[in-house]
Order: structure tokens, then C-alpha cells, then sequence
């Protein structure tokens, strides 16, 4: 009986914790440099929402726009930017990846891209999607 007792602890203990692990935030409250972000490609925006989320080992922030939604790591910096109607700033993209993308799939607009510690993958506009290794090489090719 103490066996199903601590069991039934544990998992609504479980249960809450996974249900906090989003919570909303004002864009005030994001770090500077998501802020920074924000006033520079996006300033005519207006939030729909933003968000704090811990997951199991990181935590990291949300934002979303009508058109848009973006995560930002603790630290502020972009970790993915997606777009559904329009494509991703240019200014974002590193040259060697907005090139190698041109000259794959000529003028199709960049509609997300993710950047981890391995490097950067690209969905363009057309469902194909490419990835980079931290240098900006193409690593692989899905049309």
C-alpha cells in the first residue's frame, strides 16, 4: 500500500510539473537581446503572445505574431524563426547559407530557420529543406 501511495504522489507530482513548464510573459520581460530583436525586424508587430518555457534541459522563450512565431534561447539570442505567410529577415540568414539556397532553389523565399550548436537548417517556401553545418556548408538536401 505505501508502494501505490508514493506512486500516486509521484505522478501527480509529475502531472504538475509538466504543466508548468510554459507560462506566459510579457515581451518586457524577454531578455535584452530578444528585445533587441524584436525592435529591429519586427518593430511594427504586436505580440499575440510570449511565453517562458523550461523544458527538461533548457529553457527558452516564444514569441508569436500573426505571421510569425520565434524562439529565443535564455541567454536572448534567435534559436528559430518561422514565417507563414513571408519569409525570414534576410539579415538573419548567413550569407554562404542565403547563397547556397539561391543557388539551389532559385528565389524561393526562406520560411524558417533553426541555428543549434551543430549549424543551421533552412524549410524554404517550397517544402524543400537544407542543412548547414556551422561553417555554412550544405550538408544535405530534401526537396
Amino acid at each position: 500500500m505505501k508502494k501505490v501511495w508514493m506512486l500516486a504522489v509521484c505522478l501527480i507530482l509529475g502531472i504538475g510539473a509538466a504543466m508548468a513548464d510554459e507560462r506566459p510573459v510579457s515581451v518586457s520581460d524577454l531578455p535584452k537581446g530578444a528585445q533587441s530583436f524584436l525592435k529591429k525586424y519586427y518593430p511594427k508587430e504586436k505580440s499575440i503572445a510570449a511565453s517562458i518555457k523550461s523544458g527538461k534541459y533548457a529553457t527558452y522563450y516564444e514569441v508569436k505574431f500573426n505571421n510569425t512565431e520565434i524562439e529565443f534561447t535564455a541567454e536572448g539570442e534567435w534559436k528559430e524563426v518561422e514565417c507563414k505567410y513571408s519569409a525570414v529577415p534576410e539579415a538573419i540568414v548567413p550569407k554562404n547559407v542565403a547563397a547556397a539556397a539561391n543557388e539551389h532553389f532559385t528565389n524561393v523565399p526562406i520560411a524558417k530557420i533553426e541555428r543549434d550548436r551543430r549549424g543551421f537548417e533552412i524549410r524554404l517556401a517550397n517544402g524543400a529543406k537544407m542543412t548547414f553545418d556551422v561553417k555554412g556548408n550544405v550538408v544535405d538536401i530534401e526537396d
